[in-house]
């Protein structure tokens, strides 16, 4: 597999958009044509040897790229991307695998909002914090992910998987306001606490919750059921290095329906 290795050598001021360090533009490129990509720093056009120090090597149809420093004011890194690997050792900044149908991508480190909006293949693995909007749609667009899985081992910030039809959303801590707001389709699973107004508007998918909590009053509870994280998932989610609590497993969750205001089809599932 070639290697694509970026280390950062200055550190941006303002925010620099990234869209050119994604598989998709960088596989069959030589050394010098990387380097010369065009990046915007603010309302300027530089290029990628301005920032990053670029190494080149291996071959083959699979790209990596690995990208190292501290990162949180670089926006877009695997932008539309299809195919391969991005490894970022540090924070990354907003709009993380936006457009993302396949490969994937692994954060060693915290994320700013909008990963893996409009995805719909793939995979992102944030090992750290992620900002607002995970998953979700950019304001004005009428869905979010509609397909792939994003893994936030630690929290998230608010409106993760605003307007999902699609796909698989793990939070392995906790999960602001709005969580799930308007889904339409996919599964969200919130481990730790979850803020407020979770499923607002919601007409389709499936939200499980790890711990009790309070819900809208347009969701009622249908039925009473044991685990809802069987066999065949925990081996899937220990497979992606998400530990679901064993202690879940003899506990009953409570199933609510919604959101009766949308005549929601949705689902609630929260371990009592």
């Amino acid at each position: 597999m070639p290697t694509v290795y970026f280390g950062l050598k200055v550190l941006p001021q303002v925010p620099l958009e990234a869209e050119s360090i994604s598989p998709a533009v960088l596989l069959g490129k030589s050394e010098k044509e990387i380097q010369e990509l065009p990046l915007l720093y603010g309302n300027e056009t530089m290029q990628i040897d301005d920032f990053f120090d670029v190494k080149v090597s291996g071959s083959g149809a699979e790209l990596h790229i690995h990208v190292e420093g501290n990162l949180s004011k670089v926006k877009y890194l695997g932008h539309n991307m299809a195919s391969g690997l991005l490894t970022v050792a540090g924070p990354a900044g907003m709009h993380l695998g936006a457009g993302m149908t396949g490969g994937e991508i692994r954060v060693d480190g915290d994320v700013g909002g909008f990963p893996g909006a409009g995805m719909s293949g793939g995979l992102i693995r944030v090992r750290g914090q992620a900002g607002h909007m995970v998953g979700a749609g950019y304001i004005g667009e009428k869905q979010g992910m509609t397909g792939g899985c994003i893994i936030i081992h630690g929290s998230c910030g608010n409106e993760a998987g605003a307007r999902m039809n699609g796909g698989l959303l793990v939070v392995c801590g906790n999960s602001g306001d709005f969580a799930g707001v308007e889904m339409k389709s996919g599964t969200m699973v919130v481990l730790g606490d979850v803020g407020k107004h979770v499923g607002a508007f919601m007409t389709g998918g499936t939200i499980v919750l790890g711990r009790s909590s309070e819900l809208l009053p347009t969701f009622s509870c249908s039925s009473t059921q044991h685990s809802v994280f069987p066999t065949p998932l925990r081996v899937c989610a220990e497979a992606l290095g998400i530990s679901l609590p064993e202690e879940s497993e003899e506990r009953e969750y409570k199933r609510y329906t919604g959101d009766s205001n949308q005549q929601g089809k949705g689902e609630i599932l929260i371990c009592e």
